[in-house]
């Protein structure tokens, strides 16, 4: 017998070599493709590769991929093994049992190697179709640039292919969209004495995320102990030696060698503040200015400011307003990560950040912070209140809209703000339609009708 010696290679995806380049999350109306739920892998590196005990997740529900075989820069269509026959034969396929459904609205997909490694997460939204007919269904969304695997929204849309989509096949939107953007820490929080959790705004590079030496509180340094969360580790939990004091302000220095999963680096001396808040007293926090007559296509919102000396977090607070009964109607926590307001300090939050920058001057856009509800505001006359998780009372601003200056031609997109702060909130003197020449409003900073002088009737 002859032996023979045959030259193979074993290769081990690293993240990103593959990656889910399109998803099929609602086929019906149909419009030339079956109607079936899929979901597309991409193998960029110069290896055939075989895909079997990977899993490939929605959500909490992870199902095994049994075996698929996928060439050097092709393409894998996985479906449920009920649809596989509806598809082409000569398309690249794969049935998996029990294919975890594809929420309409948006998921969490992640696809990890036989070993439990992630190698592409992304969270999808039907937001991304930029495009209501089709986010109606019949159309996949496609990634844009597979250079750039984890920008999200901005490297996706719906497809452009007549059929509805492009399973195993070259997307029909490809084309240059590189991530130019450095990642940065967008909330930092106490979870416990001496435990501290930090947001980033995108997906990082897990080996960087992962290392000690990469953060540094001034008075604790490195943290002992560090985990970044899968599938996209940018939530990262920090354990120092030591516990953190109530009404301190700590600031978490970030080293320039952390990443995001293409390679950008954080700005140079990133750092983030975060605390553990006082508890908040009635007068500590103060609304400071409100818009609930918002311009065509706006949104309300609510400016507060910090009268106190104290460290106050929005998480502890929540927005309440009251029906004709005077009961509460709605009551919204402000935010679910910790933001801290220093003594000084003005925030306004409302349901459409964007709206706010494009129709008026921000002096300080990282004073505005999106929530997802903003109680209704009446555009003739309501209350708005700030309370404590136990509905107690911080703040309470009755308002009308015989409250704006007489002689402006339209109260529309026009606030009123608060002129002093020591000044009851009730005090209806105490409020006046924002400056003409201040932009009819000013979110996020000093008002322009504020005086320290206390007034009075």
């Amino acid at each position: 017998m002859i032996r023979q010696t045959v030259p193979f290679i074993i290769y081990n995806a690293n993240p990103y070599d593959l990656l889910i380049c399109e998803i099929m999350a609602d086929p019906d109306p149909v419009v030339l493709l079956p109607e079936a739920e899929y979901i597309e892998i991409y193998n960029s590196t110069e290896y055939d590769l075989d895909l079997s005990d990977w899993t490939i997740s929605a959500g909490s529900t992870q199902r095994t991929i049994d075996f698929g075989l996928i060439e050097s820069e092709g393409y894998m269509v996985i479906c449920d093994d009920g649809d596989v026959y509806l598809f082409e034969d000569e398309l690249n396929v794969v049935a998996v049992d029990g294919f975890p459904s594809l929420t309409n609205g948006g998921a969490t997909l992640t696809l990890k190697d036989d070993e439990g490694n992630v190698i592409h997460t992304i969270t999808y939204s039907d937001t991304w179709y930029n495009d209501n007919f089709k986010a109606d269904g019949g159309y996949s969304l496609e990634m844009i640039d597979l250079n750039n695997p984890c920008e999200g929204a901005l490297n996706w849309t719906a497809s452009e292919d007549i059929s509805g989509g492009t399973p195993s096949a070259e997307n029909s939107v490809i084309g240059d969209n590189p991530d130019i953007i450095s990642p940065y820490p967008v909330a930092a929080e106490v979870i416990a004495p001496d435990t501290v959790v930090v947001y980033f705004s995108e997906t990082m590079q897990e080996d960087f995320a992962n290392n000690t030496d990469n953060f540094e509180v001034s008075q604790f340094g490195n943290p002992s102990w560090i985990s970044a969360a899968e599938p996209d580790f940018a939530t990262i939990t920090m354990k120092f030696d030591g516990e953190f004091e109530t009404g301190t302000v700590y600031y978490l220095n970030i080293t320039y060698s952390v990443r995001d999963c293409i390679g950008n680096l954080v700005v140079e001396n990133t750092s983030i503040r975060f605390g553990i808040a006082d508890s908040v007293q009635t007068g500590d926090l103060v609304i400071n200015e409100i818009l609930f007559n918002p311009l065509s296509g706006g949104s309300d919102f609510v400016e507060l400011y910090n009268n106190s000396d104290r460290l106050v977090d929005l998480k502890k607070l929540w927005l309440v307003s009251l029906d004709e009964l005077g009961e509460v109607k709605y009551s919204y926590q402000m935010t679910e990560i910790s933001r801290l307001l220093l003594p000084g300090e003005f925030c306004a939050v409302s349901e459409d950040i964007q709206f706010l920058k494009d129709n008026y001057y921000i002096m300080y856009p990282d004073n505005l912070y999106e929530i997802d509800d903003v109680p209704s505001m009446p555009d003739d006359e309501g209350t708005i209140i700030v309370s404590d998780r136990y509905q107690n009372y911080i703040d309470e601003v009755y308002y009308t809209d015989d409250q704006h200056y007489k002689l402006l031609a339209s109260d529309d997109g026009v606030s009123l703000e608060r002129i002093n702060y020591d000044t009851p909130s009730d005090e209806e003197s105490n409020w006046h339609s924002a400056a003409q020449d201040a932009g009819f409003a000013t979110p996020g900073y000093v008002n322009s009708q504020y005086s320290s002088e206390i007034v009075s009737e």
